[in-house]
């Protein structure tokens, strides 16, 4: 059984990389081709690519973690749930998420209900899985770029790691200065409301992930 894990850092996460490439133990290749192009019918903004699975993690010295990863698929993650219970314990993805801030609030997001998971919740903007090749502070200002139309003012801080063991993914947790922007993004078919909200704990319903991420905000906010 998954169980969450939030894990404050001190410096961002290191990534081991290991040679091959990941392939889910129960899976039957032509019927996840065949239910990711009907995941792409669905949705047709859905794209395969190169992404990190987390084979582990290990605690690297105060503050610090060592996530040992393997190049895999986005549509192993994609189609895991329509398929088999257990492929969907098994696909473990590497992203990342961030928690930005301006003047006038945390940036958050209500997610369409056509969302892969949590249909009709909020969650902090933006988030997204980490591209083979990518930096996470990168994929980091990509994400938010993506989501909002938001351009951070200072690098991404990597201040926590996380394991939802709702959906089953790894998120490398990012704080980020927004400076004085105001909301004026067109909400997209990935989420159906955007807005910079000074009490997040107010926005509901929220993401399992967005609850165990209220602590971390604060604390970023107050720092």
């Amino acid at each position: 059984m998954k169980v969450d894990r939030l894990i404050a850092l001190r410096r961002p996460p290191r990534l081991l990389v290991h040679s091959g490439c990941w392939v889910p133990p129960e899976s039957d290749l032509q019927a996840i081709d065949t239910a990711f192009a009907l995941a792409q019918r669905e949705n047709p903004r859905l794209h395969d690519s190169a992404i990190w699975h987390v084979l582990s993690h290990s605690r690297d010295g105060h503050g610090g973690v060592t996530l040992h990863v393997i190049e895999s698929s986005y549509r192993f993650q994609a189609v895991a749930r329509r398929l088999h219970p257990n492929m969907h314990r098994s696909v473990r993805p590497l992203g990342v998420k961030c928690l930005a801030h301006s003047q006038h609030g945390w940036l958050m997001g209500r997610r369409s209900p056509r969302s892969l998971t949590y249909g009709d919740a909020w969650e902090f903007l933006g988030g997204g899985s980490l591209a083979v090749g990518e930096s996470p502070p990168d994929a980091a200002r990509r994400e938010l770029l993506e989501e909002a139309g938001v351009r951070s003012c200072t690098a991404p801080i990597a201040v926590a790691l996380l394991f939802d063991a709702t959906v089953g993914t790894w998120d490398i947790i990012h704080r980020v200065d927004v400076g004085h922007h105001t909301v004026h993004a067109v909400p997209s078919w990935e989420h159906s409301e955007i807005a910079l909200e000074p009490n997040p704990s107010l926005r509901t319903p929220q993401s399992h992930a967005t609850q165990l991420l209220l602590p971390i905000a604060r604390a970023t906010r107050d720092s």
